[in-house]
């Protein structure tokens, strides 16, 4: 559990450092759920989403990785958007799991923009 918190930090510290200054912050978004397509860690990260749903004790350390991308997001969108974006890179995330045709990137790109909507800053 302790890899994969570290894993998250480093992965949105990356993340802030290019949302901040990036002139379309959703490429940097798809690449980053795209990295994670069909990697261990990945499965790992799942199957912790998955635990937490019947046990509690786990529930903080799942929701860790959405709060720290819902905080890196609102660097540049309001926070109910930014919030919507998460939980739909978190699906993103499943159905490219567990799915033989996972979404297409220009599909996910299209569905962050409209989530999103135009960056600030």
């Amino acid at each position: 559990m302790e890899q994969v918190t570290q894993a998250w930090t480093a992965d949105l510290a990356e993340l802030s450092s290019e949302v901040k200054c990036a002139d379309d912050p959703v490429s940097a978004l798809v690449a980053l759920s795209l990295s994670y397509h069909g990697s261990e860690r990945a499965v790992v990260e799942a199957e912790l989403y998955l635990a937490a749903t019947h046990r509690p004790e786990l529930r903080a350390l799942a929701d860790c990785w959405r709060t720290a991308l819902v905080d890196v997001l609102t660097l540049r969108y309001p926070p109910d958007r930014a919030r919507a974006a998460a939980v739909f890179l978190d699906g993103v995330l499943l159905d490219a799991l567990s799915n033989a045709t996972p979404l297409e990137p220009a599909a996910i790109a299209a569905a962050l923009r409209d989530l999103l909507g135009t960056p600030t800053g």
